[in-house]
């Protein structure tokens, strides 16, 4: 695999229409990795302490929580705890069961896995269903 240049995106261009409204811009940045074998580059989706705080959580420092690729009818999206524990095969990742109609939704979605995943809630974000999940 293959990493080549990043692509930032923003909240602006990922929020919801009910989502509240951000000062300044908050950027997901999406880094391309080729994996080879003539297959569609993976996207790995990190965010910076500012996003974070947004979302209501803390990290010191940028961390990728997801992956999403374009699959034959849309977007794929898989959600992370620790990506390097999953990388050695120690982690959990978290596969969403409907593809993204976009790569916003896609990111989104992710988004809204790593937000709820710490949640001491519970939001319970492993039990949504397709219909949750594609209104994301």
């Amino acid at each position: 695999m293959t990493t080549t240049t990043t692509a930032p995106i923003t909240l602006a261009d990922v929020r919801k229409a009910d989502q509240r409204t951000i000062g300044a811009p908050c950027p997901a940045t999406l880094t391309p990795v080729d994996p080879g074998h003539g297959l569609p580059p993976v996207y790995l989706v990190s965010i910076d302490p500012s996003t974070a705080c947004f979302y209501g959580r803390t990290v010191p420092a940028e961390v990728t929580i997801g992956g999403i690729t374009r699959g034959s009818r849309g977007w794929t999206v898989v959600a992370y705890r620790d990506r390097e524990a999953f990388m050695r095969g120690e982690g959990e990742a978290f596969y969403v069961p409907v593809e993204a109609r976009n790569r916003e939704q896609a990111v989104r979605m992710v988004l809204r896995y790593w937000k709820g995943a710490a949640s001491p809630l519970g939001w319970g974000v492993a039990g949504l269903g397709a219909a949750e999940w594609r209104r994301v």
